[in-house]
């Protein structure tokens, strides 16, 4: 099998740790005010995608375990699929990464539309809905910048 074209597609790795805070801040997405979530690229269908992905990935993954975010060109529908893609689904890095998939077009705007919930909650919001010190919340942002691909 030959190897995908780098043009298509590119991976990002997130701790099992920052994943969990990711996840969680993911779920509060639908729990800020809508207005400036669009004005930085939120709509219904990568709402409910970021929801999806969210939910894909079990709730209590632990180190050693990463999420290997893959990044595609195309526009995909399911998290747990590359749709069309030329990307391999044969081995991940490591035996217990989890794989899961972004559109180039959602990933574009996930830390942003993270960071901005993160904002808009304010620390101690956050603390109470997700569990996370705002410590924690910000190594996780720093872990999923990459993912934008800037």
């Amino acid at each position: 099998m030959s190897a995908p074209d780098p043009g298509h597609y590119r991976e990002h790795l997130v701790s099992a740790e920052n994943f969990q805070v990711i996840r969680q801040l993911t779920f509060e997405l639908a729990n800020v005010p809508r207005e400036p979530m669009v004005e930085l690229g939120w709509n219904p269908k990568n709402g409910d995608y970021l929801k999806q992905l969210a939910r894909s990935v079990p709730s209590q993954i632990t180190a050693p375990t990463r999420v290997k975010l893959v990044i595609l060109d195309e526009e995909i529908n399911d998290p747990t699929s590359p749709g069309r893609s030329s990307v391999s689904q044969e081995e991940p890095e490591s035996p217990s990464d989890i794989v899961r998939y972004l559109p180039k077009s959602i990933a574009a705007v996930y830390p942003k539309l993270l960071r901005a919930a993160f904002e808009a909650l304010g620390e101690l919001e956050t603390r109470y809905r997700t569990g996370y010190y705002e410590a924690e919340v910000a190594e996780a942002l720093n872990a999923i910048d990459g993912v934008s691909g800037n």
